[in-house]
């Protein structure tokens, strides 16, 4: 069972705009990676995606999720408002973060089972 925590920021595009941070949400109840990556085509679609890190205690650093950053625009009234839109998305267990790398790996032809690989 896996569960998507979602940090939604934006920025202006005034010179002096800075990032805000503007809503937390969480996503429960997604099975497979595969569901994972259903929910994240459906909600943003093919918006650039970059990897998000997290950091060990002995520095070393692992693959825990993905920033997906768009244009976003407030249409219900006017003056439109547009900004830059950066989701912060973190992979989750029941209780810890994934890392994401390690995953994929376990999943691959080169992990080591408990057979002998011909």
């Amino acid at each position: 069972m896996y569960t998507l925590h979602i940090e939604s920021t934006g920025k202006g595009f005034g010179k002096n705009a800075e990032w805000q941070r503007f809503d937390r949400q969480e996503v429960h109840g997604l099975e497979s990676m595969r569901e994972v990556y259903a929910y994240l085509r459906k909600h943003y679609g093919t918006s650039k995606r970059s990897a998000m890190y997290r950091e060990r205690k002995d520095g070393t650093s692992y693959r825990t999720g993905w920033v997906i950053g768009f244009r976003n625009a407030e249409w219900s009234h006017a003056p439109v408002e547009h900004w830059l839109q950066q989701d912060w998305i973190e992979l989750h267990t029941a209780s810890a973060p994934v890392d994401l790398v390690l995953a994929a790996y376990r999943r691959s032809n080169y992990a080591p089972r408990g057979g002998r690989r011909t």
